[in-house]
């Protein structure tokens, strides 16, 4: 999980086409496996289900990467526990990595919710891309103050600059930071005791409302700097 300079000035139309080439990933899985399932005489309709989730979630994503005026966004009340598992599911399928998803209950935070999962969606997927293997780890938990945060977590290789220029052109990061500076979260990465990194997202509980954009733009920036 590593940031690149390229990445803040990345445009609508390119990120787009990024969240595009990931989300088709899974549903080329999914289309693969609903094929063999009804071909071994099982129910497919589970499959299926997912299949329409996902091409739903693409069509929202187009709309939430190309509405520069915000129309289309909104902030909701979400269990980000479910959202996590949620985003990890969809990775595991499209990547087929290994993730795991710790947390206990129902975890609600006020944030888009679409954007929050895109955002755990390409963290999820960074780190097990730079994780040499090892499970990605994700840890949902209330933070001090009524909020709730979101770890993300790897054994990858850390931060250092060569393995932040492996990020190609970071557009996953810069989907991230979009969340971040839109939404009003904030995002700290750090290395991780034993090797590794970790991507720490803080989410307003459901009763409060995320902090200005400025701060939002402070939080990226100490997470560009950190990472």
């Amino acid at each position: 999980m590593y940031s690149n300079e390229q990445d803040r000035g990345a445009e609508p139309l390119a990120l787009l086409a990024h969240e595009v080439m990931r989300r088709l990933a899974a549903v080329r899985v999914l289309t693969e496996a609903i094929r063999l399932t009804a071909g071994n005489g099982d129910d497919p309709r589970p499959l299926a289900e997912r299949l329409v989730d996902e091409v739903g979630d693409l069509e929202r994503l187009g709309r939430h990467m190309l509405d520069t005026e915000g129309r289309d966004r909104r902030e909701d009340a979400l269990d980000v526990l479910a959202t996590a598992a949620m985003a990890a599911e969809t990775v595991r399928t499209a990547a087929r990595a290994s993730v795991k998803v710790d947390g206990a209950g129902s975890v609600w935070a006020r944030t888009d919710a679409l954007l929050l999962r895109q955002a755990l969606e390409n963290l999820i997927e960074n780190a097990a891309r730079h994780g040499g293997g090892a499970p990605v780890e994700v840890a949902v938990r209330r933070s001090p103050g009524n909020g709730v945060e979101v770890l993300v977590m790897d054994r990858g290789p850390g931060m250092g600059k060569a393995a932040r220029r492996r990020d190609g052109h970071g557009l996953g990061l810069a989907v991230v930071r979009r969340f971040v500076e839109e939404t009003g979260a904030g995002m700290w990465t750090a290395g991780r005791a034993g090797g590794g990194t970790v991507v720490r997202l803080v989410l307003p509980g459901p009763g409060r409302t995320a902090g200005s954009r400025a701060n939002a733009l402070a939080a990226a920036e100490t997470a560009r700097e950190a990472g």
